[in-house]
Parts: structure tokens; C-alpha cells; sequence
């Protein structure tokens, strides 16, 4: 029963992106994947995520939103 758990504040996001198969454009699932800045960098992929264009969408826009220094909810 192992763990292991990664944090990345927002602010050390570079960029994000989501990738689909056919067959999980069919089933509406891809992968997230979330690249880091730093010397230190640490990319984190999620995988099976459902509807990835949209939670890439919101996860762009919350990046957006602390760049302008707004911070409003995912």
C-alpha cells in the first residue's frame, strides 16, 4: 500500500498539454500531462482522464488567470 504524492504550485506550470487516442477520443478519456519550470523539474502525467480538452481548457485558464493576477476557482 504505497503512496506517492507530487505538489506543484500553479505558478511553476510552463505549459500543459492532452493527448488522445482514437479509441479514447471515442470513450472521452486522454492523458494530462503538466510541464514545470525549475531546476528541479518534475512533469506530471495523469492518465484516463475524462473529457481531457475540457480539463485542459480550465487548467489553461487558471494559469491565465494567476498570470493576470486573478485567482478564481478550477
Amino acid at each position: 500500500m504505497n503512496r506517492n504524492v507530487a505538489q506543484v504550485r500553479l505558478d511553476r506550470v510552463q505549459n500543459t498539454t492532452y493527448d488522445q487516442s482514437v479509441l479514447d477520443r471515442v470513450l472521452s478519456y486522454g492523458t494530462i500531462t503538466i510541464y514545470t519550470a525549475g531546476s528541479d523539474t518534475m512533469d506530471i502525467t495523469f492518465d484516463g482522464v475524462p473529457h481531457p480538452q475540457q480539463v485542459n481548457q480550465s487548467l489553461t485558464k487558471a494559469l491565465d488567470d494567476i498570470a493576470s493576477g486573478e485567482r478564481n476557482e478550477l
